[in-house]
């Protein structure tokens, strides 16, 4: 359903602004940056792949031309970060790619697939051990980084009642013949920008905090990376 992409540029520039501003480590950002590599090697896009697209990229920061050619070349969604000034919308989306803000595109995700991301939240808060945490504490945590109403959307959904889940699929069972809010979407993937970039591929969601990177993994997909960060 969705899968992260990412670049050489896209994690070096993250990894020096995240030490010039003394949010982490020189080693300890350096982790992070290897870790996704490590993890997420078929996601790569490669600079010889969209440096003949950077030219034709607009917007107030050239650094950040380097980003959404990654995005054109790499077939992605959607941007996700809270800097949108600086990526255009109009000639991204006429390129088939949408600017999203993190907190907008992790709603619409919870209205599409609301089971599978409640489950996500109380089982990586049942694996938090330094220190332990609960749903609502990783919610809270989430809140802080910067995305409140989705933290209201899915802290509904966690205080369902097992009649209400029951009535839930009863209904959905009923609408089993409507288009699948996930379509629309298809197998294309997201694109994290820069130091203000949060992603949720099919692996997981990769969440940009005042602490630095986090990795939520989905239900069934590696919880290796959790540690880490």
């Amino acid at each position: 359903m969705h899968e992260v992409i990412w670049t050489d540029a896209l994690l070096d520039e993250w990894e020096e602004v995240i030490v010039d501003d003394h949010r982490r480590s020189a080693e300890s950002a350096a982790s992070v940056t290897a870790a996704i590599r490590a993890f997420f090697p078929e996601s790569k896009v490669e600079r010889d792949d969209y440096q003949h697209l950077i030219g034709e990229m607009s917007g107030a920061d050239p650094d950040d031309h380097e980003h959404m050619a990654a995005a054109v070349a790499g077939g992605a969604a959607a941007i996700l970060t809270r800097n949108r000034k600086h990526f255009p919308e109009e000639p991204l989306a006429e390129r088939g790619v949408r600017v999203m803000d993190p907190d907008d595109y992790l709603c619409e995700l919870t209205h599409e697939v609301p089971d599978e991301v409640a489950a996500t939240v109380v089982r990586l808060a049942a694996e938090k051990q330094r220190p332990p945490k609960t749903p609502a504490d990783l919610l809270d945590s989430l809140q802080h980084a910067g995305v409140p109403s989705f933290r209201r959307r899915c802290g509904s959904f966690l205080r369902r009642s097992p009649a209400e889940d029951a009535r839930r699929e009863d209904g959905r069972r009923a609408a089993s013949t409507a288009s699948p809010f996930v379509t629309h979407r298809g197998r294309r993937p997201v694109v994290g920008v820069a130091i203000h970039s949060e992603a949720m591929p099919f692996r997981g969601l990769i969440l940009e905090t005042s602490a630095g990177l986090r990795v939520w993994p989905f239900q069934g997909q590696t919880s290796a990376l959790v540690d880490r960060w």
